[in-house]
C-alpha cells in the first residue's frame, strides 16, 4: 500500500475521487443515467436519499477504519478523511437538512414501496458497516461485500422491489467483480476463485443481452465491458503499488457505466 507521505503532501489527481469518498455515488449515478428511459416519478428525491445515505456510509466507514488503523501505513483516503471529517460532516449534514425539507414540503414524493426500500437500505448499510472488516476471514468479507453489490443495484433500480429483475444481475456482478479484484490486489496472491468473478459478470451481461429489448440492455454491456476491462486489470495487478491500482479498478468500472449511459443516450435518440 502506498502511504500519503510516498508522495509528499500533494495528493495525486487519481486519488481525489477516493478521498471525497465518492465512488459508490459515481457508481449509482451512471448506472441509473442507464434507466433514464423508465424513469419513475420521484426519482430525484428517492436518488438524493440514496446517494446521501451512500456517501455518509463511505465516509462514516473510512473514518473509523483510519482511526483505528495504528502504525500502519496511512492512504490518502484515510488521511483526508482523518484531516476534514469536519468538513465532511458539515457537508455531510447541509445536504441532509436540504433533502428533509425537500420531503416535508413534498410529503406525496416517495411511494409506501420508496419508503420501505429506503428503510431497508439503511438497515442493510447499518449491518454492513457493523460487520468487522476481518480480511482473514473470507466468510466475513464476502458477506459484506456481497451486501454492498446488493445494495448498489438495490438504490440504481429507485428502491422499488417490482421493478428488480433478472437484469439487476449483470450490475450486482460488476459491483461484486470490481469489489474482488481489490480483495485480490489487497492479498497480493492469486487465486483462480477470485479471478473469475469478472467472468461471472460477463457471462450475465451476455445473457441478459440475448433476453431482453429494454433500455436497461445498456446495463448488460457495461457489466461485458467492465468485467472484461478488470479480468485485464486483474492479470496485471503486481506493476502497481496498491492505491493506484485502487484508482485503475474503480476508472474501469465507471468508465464501463459511462459507456453505457452514452450508449442508452444514444439509442434514445435515434429512437426518437
Amino acid at each position: 500500500m502506498e502511504s500519503a507521505e510516498d508522495r509528499g503532501m500533494n495528493p495525486p489527481w487519481w486519488a481525489w475521487l477516493s478521498m471525497w469518498s465518492l465512488e459508490g455515488v459515481a457508481f449509482v449515478s451512471l448506472a441509473r443515467l442507464t434507466m433514464l428511459g423508465q424513469t419513475p416519478e420521484g426519482l430525484p428525491l428517492t436518488l438524493g436519499w440514496g446517494l446521501w445515505f451512500l456517501w455518509s456510509g463511505y465516509v462514516l466507514d473510512r473514518y473509523t477504519d483510519a482511526s483505528f488503523t495504528e502504525g500502519g501505513e496511512v492512504t490518502w483516503r484515510h488521511r483526508f478523511h482523518i484531516n476534514n471529517i469536519k468538513l465532511l460532516c458539515a457537508l455531510g449534514q447541509v445536504t441532509f437538512a436540504v433533502l428533509l425539507k425537500i420531503t416535508l414540503s413534498q410529503p406525496m414524493a416517495l411511494s409506501a414501496e420508496q419508503s420501505m426500500g429506503l428503510g431497508i437500505a439503511l438497515l442493510v448499510g447499518l449491518v454492513i458497516l457493523g460487520i468487522p472488516r476481518i480480511h482473514k476471514n473470507s466468510v466475513t468479507w464476502w458477506t459484506r461485500a456481497v451486501l454492498i453489490a446488493l445494495l448498489l443495484g438495490f438504490m440504481v433500480h429507485d428502491f422499488r422491489f417490482t421493478t428488480v429483475g433478472y437484469d439487476v444481475v449483470p450490475l450486482v456482478l460488476l459491483a461484486l467483480a470490481n469489489l474482488v479484484i481489490l480483495r485480490q490486489s489487497e492479498l497480493r496472491t492469486p487465486s483462480k476463485i477470485l479471478a473469475m468473478m469478472p467472468w461471472m459478470a460477463i457471462g450475465s451481461g451476455l445473457f441478459c443481452l440475448s433476453r431482453t429489448r429494454s433500455v436497461n440492455l445498456w446495463l448488460a454491456w457495461a457489466a461485458v465491458w467492465g468485467g472484461f476491462g478488470l479480468w485485464v486489470l486483474g492479470r496485471r495487478m503486481k506493476s502497481d503499488s496498491l492505491e493506484h491500482f485502487r484508482a485503475k479498478v474503480d476508472a474501469v468500472t465507471l468508465l464501463a457505466l459511462l459507456l453505457g449511459a452514452l450508449g442508452a443516450y444514444l439509442a434514445r435518440g435515434l429512437g426518437g
